[in-house]
């Protein structure tokens, strides 16, 4: 009764005014059945019968974009008019070039999440509609095989890989903070929105020599090129507000965008925390984008972005279960890109400037901390189109960052950076079944005064008209963690070593792929400590360091999804088995480390009910048991925490609000109440422990957005 109330609160004046939009689907010489049938950037479509008729009704107004997909035939788009209650099309899909029917691509190591590009694996709606995402790109991508589930801390944890281990990429520019600054034991969000992006490029090892520092993952984000039209959308949710509004000239659009949270009045008033908040989370986000059409299909794009959040709460304290810690956080945010595409004939320049800047003050009960950094980029890109079967990609990036840490009255630890990599990437179509890509990437970097040269290949050979194999080998550097290099700048490059084969088919909406991987750690940071173990993440050093640190993942990963049989539903399941140990950090012997499951398990499933107007998603994960450290167990880092279970539901309801589109929605998070429990802190003589749990158990999340567009 207390949920219907707020809905009732938040809900009211919803009108019915739909249209009805039919039609038949053919190409030049038959009808075609089942094929996808929807308006772009809404939940509304349906699937053309065995005639190739089509019929399903929409509450949009004004101009829409209605989109078609079958099969291996190209999407066909046109932007339609509505003004009337029903309107009839005919529409002619152009004949599959053989081409594209027997069209190859390297997918060891990598999902491809797009819109516009066919035979990815996901699309940039299907990321944002998965139940128990909380709409956030990184927390949907752990329902993909590969991640690691990790309840107390933020970040993409990816085949026995730490979240230093994987790198997001904003239009070509390392994001250096894509999170929220980090609260002990709460995980935190990632800063961008979603809508932002047309798609997302999800590595989880073996990725391009475009890219470096990072030893295990890539996640590469591009941005919209261009907005459909000018509007103005606003959301209401439990934890805040938001709006943002577009204006879309011939070749020129400008959006500007806001938001405040605040998780006290309402969003915790409903799901009682099981922190003590001294200062709810809260804060606000203003951004501007910029784009510019350019000739030849070229595209400018500017983006700034600031944000900024304050909370208090209690935490655990690491060394006496008993005992609470006053931690409060103020934190500033800055983060600026300009992105560049010019194309000249066979020629396609790319080049991306970025700026950031991240700043912190903490205060732990009498301790005052202040630590941030800042990074410029400068990136260059340029892909030559040898011929039908041949490219060549070069290019050059400088990263100039600083970094610092202080405990005001104690002193202070800084350092600075300059970053150069040369990178160079050829792809060859030997055939029609059988494609290479060779890459190598050079790098180094001043803080520690080292060169590393990385060379890197995969291939792909099409063992049928619907399958394929994929294999991938490479070499990845990254820069010791921060904290180390704050005392010890003498360090070396941490490497690992990837060798990956994959398997995939793809037909008629149906995806099935298994990956083998084996991933070699060298090189990685240890600190002597003298048979002592503190069991603090992300603790500051006070040993000595080197690089005499090892390590090993192996695994498989599995993929499974359906769009095709079940009408007006799509689920997909992953699975990955991990087995991974290494001597790192303070670690007193070789162990797996605490972020690392050896099973991982989703099954996501989405149900739209077109006459009910209903979009259904729910969601199940599962992970085993991680590693914890048990001071009474003479045997290092071997017990084991209880598995991880979660089951969450969304429902979204779609209709106009005074002719405006409008999606109302309700999100359950962890429906059957489990109390799951990420790890344990004992008190120094062992005697006493407690668990370190999530902020909330069972949570309902409700909110809604409203789109305002030209009548």
């Amino acid at each position: 009764m207390k949920y219907l109330l707020y809905f009732c609160i938040l809900f009211p004046f919803v009108s019915f005014s739909q249209t009805i939009i039919t039609g038949k689907i053919s190409d030049s010489k038959n009808t075609l059945a089942g094929a996808n049938v929807f308006i772009k950037g809404a939940f509304e479509g349906t699937t053309s019968d065995e005639n190739g008729v089509f019929k399903f009704t929409t509450t949009q107004k004004d101009t829409i974009v209605l989109s078609v997909s079958f099969m291996d035939y190209p999407e066909w788009e046109k932007k339609i008019i509505i003004k009337q209650d029903s309107i009839w099309i005919d529409i002619i899909l152009l004949e599959p070039l053989k081409e594209d029917i027997e069209a190859i691509a390297i997918t060891a190591g990598s999902f491809e999440v797009s819109d516009t590009k066919k035979g990815t694996v996901l699309n940039s709606r299907d990321i944002v509609t998965v139940a128990g995402s909380q709409a956030d790109i990184f927390l949907a991508l752990q329902t993909l095989p590969g991640a690691s589930r990790v309840g107390d801390q933020e970040g993409l944890f990816i085949r026995g890989g730490s979240a230093s281990e994987a790198k997001a990429v904003f239009d070509g520019a390392i994001l250096q903070n894509p999170f929220f600054s980090a609260v002990p034991s709460v995980a935190q969000r990632s800063r961008f929105s979603p809508d932002l992006f047309k798609g997302t490029s999800f590595s989880t090892g073996g990725y391009s020599a475009k890219y470096g520092q990072a030893l295990s993952s890539i996640i590469e984000l591009n941005t919209t090129d261009f907005p459909d039209k000018t509007q103005v959308e606003a959301g209401i949710n439990l934890a805040g507000i938001s709006a943002e509004a577009t204006k879309k000239w011939e070749n020129t659009s400008l959006a500007v965008s806001g938001n405040y949270t605040n998780t006290a009045p309402l969003l915790f008033a409903l799901n009682k925390p099981n922190f003590t908040w001294q200062t709810p989370p809260q804060g606000g986000s203003s951004a501007i984008t910029f784009r510019r059409k350019l000739p030849s299909k070229s595209i400018l794009k500017a983006y700034v972005n600031y944000d900024y959040t304050r909370l208090g709460v209690q935490t655990l304290d690491p060394f006496n279960p008993n005992v609470r810690n006053a931690f409060a956080l103020n934190n500033n945010n800055l983060y600026s890109n300009l992105y560049l595409k010019r194309n000249f004939n066979k020629w396609t320049m790319e080049r991306s400037i970025s700026y950031s800047r991240n700043a912190d003050i903490i205060t732990i009960d009498n301790m005052n901390v202040r630590r941030g950094d800042s990074r410029y980029q400068t990136r260059f890109l340029a892909t030559f189109d040898i011929n039908k079967k041949a490219n060549m990609v070069a290019g050059t990036e400088l990263h100039r960052s600083a970094f610092y840490s202080e405990l005001v009255g104690t002193g202070k630890y800084e350092f600075k950076d300059t970053y150069w990599a040369n990178f160079a990437e050829s792809e060859i179509r030997w055939s029609k079944r059988w494609i290479t890509r060779i890459g190598i990437r050079g790098e180094y970097s001043s803080v520690i005064g080292r060169w590393n040269i990385a060379p890197r290949t995969s291939f792909a050979y099409k063992t049928g008209e619907n399958s394929q194999v994929s294999g991938a080998f490479g070499m990845f550097y990254q820069n010791p963690n921060n904290n180390y290099l704050f005392i010890n700048k003498n360090l070396d490059f941490e490497k690992a070593i990837h060798y990956i084969f994959n398997y995939q088919y793809q037909k008629n909406d149906r995806t099935f792929r298994v990956e083998a991987y084996q991933k070699d750690y060298q090189s990685l940071v240890r600190e002597q400590t003298n048979g002592i173990f503190e069991a603090i993440p992300n603790r500051f050093p006070t040993g000595v360091t080197d690089n005499t640190g090892f390590g090993y993942a192996r695994g498989i990963d599995m993929f499974l999804r359906d769009k095709k049989s079940i009408k007006n539903a799509d689920f997909w399941i992953s699975y990955s088995f991990l087995d991974t140990k290494r001597l790192f950090m303070n670690y007193l012997t070789s162990a797996t480390p605490t972020f690392a499951s050896k099973h991982n398990f989703s099954a996501v499933y989405k149900h739209f009910v077109p006459k009910a107007r209903l979009s259904l998603n729910a969601a199940y994960n599962y992970a085993s048991g991680r590693t914890y450290y048990n001071p009474n167990n003479e045997n290092f880092m071997i017990d084991k925490t209880p598995d991880f279970h979660n089951v969450s539901i969304t429902v979204a309801y779609l209709t106009h609000i005074r002719r405006n589109f409008t999606v109302l929605y309700a999100a359950f998070d962890n429906v059957l109440n489990r109390q799951n429990t990420f790890g344990y802190i004992y008190s120094q003589d062992g005697s006493q422990r407690v668990g370190i749990q999530p902020n909330q158990f069972r949570s309902v999340f409700v909110g809604m957005n409203i789109t305002f567009s030209k009548k």
